[in-house]
């Protein structure tokens, strides 16, 4: 049996290649690993998609439309099953297109050798879910050699320019952010790859694809201080250069100094709102403060920090923009980036916006972006709720000036 994984093409990403398909690759190698032949189409480089017995795609929120148009296109071509999974059909798999003849909720490398083996069988469910993966180091590492170069590493995915790649060494995050839907797929609780397992994978992207730079793309690298510890002295030697996403209540001088020396240029912490209202609200668990010392004891050791803010958040008002300015006046971040507030199908904002005092208007997932108003042209777009305190004007009018503030709009 033939298995053709499809990576999406993204058009709504202006540099769709920042982001690594990490999900199918480990995918694929779950399935070659059981002797199945497997192939992986990337539609963000421009591949056509050849035949083949079985087809998986995986679809973020914004991702989906596309995925039923491609998976239209396959059926009428190859008239093959088509399989979806990924974080939009784990959120609401009622809502799922009929031309799909099955779908994945949740963690796939043990639901989709379950749809194999039943396609082989004739015996075919729509709905798969498996137990979570409980030791992490039994999972193949990611099929990299079934991608292109280009679809692997990337000038796009480090603000440094440089060729790079990413790597991931846990799931899942202890958070309970309101906003994020995450934990659909990997649940709150983390698990751990092992320090070997992390500096073996490192080592041999570096011995195939002649590259000294990654990013480590785990919810957060830092949740556990020992753990980072232990891996930055394990990296060392390597002497690679690295990013890591972060939270601020989860560093201190101490393991921001070790990380530097162990190689880390660049860490991101998703500050999200300088509204400690907002912050209360979607149970972050951080204060306005902590995120300013973050930031200050990152740049202490010499680390270059990026902002990560949302704007239209429940809990905000309209003189948010002038809050977040005058936070990042004071912190001095060395980037930051703004996106547009929106609610992804599974987070508790989605499913319960009145909570929230909020109106969610379109279920047009096209629509679910949460770039808008960083490409030329874009400064009117709205956004696809009502919030309990702005007006849509009022957001557009905030966003627009943070965006002015930090030259994000490109």
């Amino acid at each position: 049996m033939k298995v053709n994984l499809i990576v999406l093409p993204q058009p709504y990403i202006a540099h769709p290649m920042k982001h690594q398909p990490l999900g199918i690759l480990y995918l694929a190698a779950a399935i070659e690993q059981k002797g199945y032949e497997v192939i992986i189409t990337d539609l963000r480089i421009g591949e056509e998609i050849p035949k083949a017995d079985v087809y998986g795609i995986g679809a973020r929120t914004p991702d989906y439309k596309t995925a039923v148009r491609i998976a239209i296109e396959i059926k009428v071509k190859f008239g093959k099953p088509v399989i979806l999974g990924g974080v939009h059909c784990t959120a609401v798999p009622d809502s799922i297109d009929y031309v799909f003849d099955s779908m994945v909720l949740g963690e796939g490398e043990l639901a989709i050798l379950d749809i194999l083996k039943d396609i082989e069988n004739g015996e075919l469910k729509k709905c798969y879910k498996r137990e979570l993966i409980a030791d992490i180091d039994t999972i193949p590492f990611p099929a990299r050699h079934l991608m292109s170069y280009d679809g692997i590493v990337s000038r796009q995915l480090l603000d440094s320019g440089e060729p790079a790649t990413s790597i991931i060494t846990s799931r899942g995050c202890r958070a309970g952010c309101l906003f994020c839907a995450s934990k659909l797929m990997w649940t709150q609780k983390v698990r751990y790859g092992s320090i070997q397992r992390t500096v073996i994978e490192l080592f041999r992207i570096m011995e195939t694809y002649n590259i000294r730079h990654f990013k480590f793309q785990d919810d957060t690298l830092t949740l556990s201080k020992k753990r980072l510890l232990a891996l930055c002295e394990a990296i060392k030697p390597l002497k690679i250069e690295w990013m890591a996403n972060a939270r601020v209540d989860t560093v201190d001088v101490e393991m921001l100094s070790m990380m530097k020396e162990a190689g880390c240029s660049w860490v991101e912490f998703g500050i999200e709102t300088a509204s400690q209202t907002a912050l209360n609200i979607l149970h972050k668990g951080t204060t306005i403060e902590r995120g300013e010392k973050a930031i200050k004891d990152a740049k202490s050791v010499g680390l270059k920090v990026k902002a990560l803010f949302m704007i239209g958040l429940p809990g905000e008002d309209n003189n948010i923009g002038e809050q977040d300015i005058e936070f990042l006046k004071r912190t001095q971040p060395d980037r930051t980036i703004l996106a547009t507030f929106c609610p992804l199908p599974g987070c508790a904002i989605y499913n319960e916006p009145k909570k929230f005092g909020m109106e969610i208007l379109t279920k047009d997932f096209d629509e679910y972006l949460t770039n808008l108003g960083l490409m030329e042209g874009e400064e009117e777009k709205g956004f696809i709720y009502t919030h309990p305190i702005m007006s849509r004007e009022e957001m557009v009018r905030e966003r627009g000036k943070v965006l002015e503030f930090i030259g994000g709009r490109k």
